[in-house]
């Protein structure tokens, strides 16, 4: 799905399918504030339909400007489930091998563990930040007090992070939880 929100009061919408949100709620969510906040970037988001958190889906927003005022005039919002988006890496995860996807600010967008999938993740997003020299390749590292391999890579062009855990102690699932923030 796209959607065109216009400061001018033009909108558009191909379908409201995954996202049925109005133009008016749009405008105000924390979504909107992230992607005027950053209008040179496109930014990914995570999102819910409202009373449903089984529903989750993906945001790409990038802030509409003109080239040379850079005056904003409006967003552009990409929407994807992220069952759509997990199809991706799905065949890489197993038991005791976990992928998270996380943006910039420590929220899981999408993951194998889809009890994770909103919520914010303080430890691992941490440990991420602590280790930049090592990102794009593997070590050992503690996870909430647990040994764990950790493949990371940074996709600058999304603005995202991808990790992989794995249990090292005893390489089966026991799985990584982490509150909603």
């Amino acid at each position: 799905e796209i959607m065109i929100t216009g400061k001018n009061g033009f909108n558009y919408a191909t379908g409201r399918t995954y996202w049925p949100i109005t133009f008016e709620s749009l405008r105000s969510t924390e979504l909107t504030e992230n992607t005027l906040k950053d209008p040179n970037r496109l930014i990914y988001q995570f999102g819910q339909k409202e009373n449903n958190v089984d529903d989750h889906f993906i945001v790409i927003s990038k802030a509409l400007q003109d080239r040379i005022s850079r005056n904003i005039y409006g967003a552009l919002y990409f929407v994807i489930q992220e069952s759509e988006f997990k199809s991706f890496y799905n065949s890489f995860t197993s038991a005791g091998n976990d992928v998270f996807v996380l943006n910039k600010s420590g929220y899981i967008v999408s993951s194998n563990q889809t009890s994770n999938i909103g919520h914010k993740a303080d430890g691992l997003i941490t440990y991420l930040k602590s280790n930049e020299d090592v990102m794009n390749h593997y070590e050992i590292g503690e996870i909430k007090g647990e040994d764990h391999i950790i493949f990371t890579k940074y996709l600058p062009s999304m603005d995202l992070y991808f990790v992989n855990v794995i249990d090292k102690k005893t390489g089966q699932h026991r799985p990584i939880t982490f509150r909603k923030a």
